[in-house]
């Protein structure tokens, strides 16, 4: 007999182990925020990130996500230039914030969360913003 496999998503398996993640959870959004700000340095792009009113920005001139950006919240994406057996981090944005805004060319999205933005002076062209 064959098992039947289920399948369950990124976010799912990641609400589910969050712990496997972040065992300390002392301070998951700084450390979110940190692997969002690696992912972008080991692609070459530099990046300023701004703390505004509990809020942390990961802002950059240089498109770092791409025009399939919301994929890249939803689901594991192989990052390669993270090293071996890496993955890029915005999907563990969308499974542990409260709050998850993009800024884009296109203009801003929101990924998860309803709380209003603080007000911002952000020059870059292209923002994250994660509470």
């Amino acid at each position: 007999m064959k098992k039947k496999l289920i399948s369950r998503s990124a976010l799912e398996l990641l609400k589910e182990y969050p712990d496997r993640y972040f065992p300390q959870r002392s301070d998951v959004l700084n450390d979110l925020k940190n692997l969002v700000v690696e992912d972008c340095l080991n692609l070459g792009v530099r990046v300023n990130v701004y703390s505004v009113h509990g809020w942390f920005f990961i802002a950059a001139d240089e498109d770092w996500i791409g025009s399939d950006w919301e994929y890249k919240f939803e689901t594991f994406v192989s990052f390669p230039e993270g090293g071996v057996n890496s993955i890029r981090h915005e999907v563990f944005l969308a499974a542990y914030c409260s709050n998850v805004v993009f800024k884009n060319e296109r203009g801003v999205h929101v990924i998860c969360g309803e709380e209003e933005l603080p007000s911002l002076d952000i020059l870059e062209k292209i923002w994250i913003g994660i509470k």
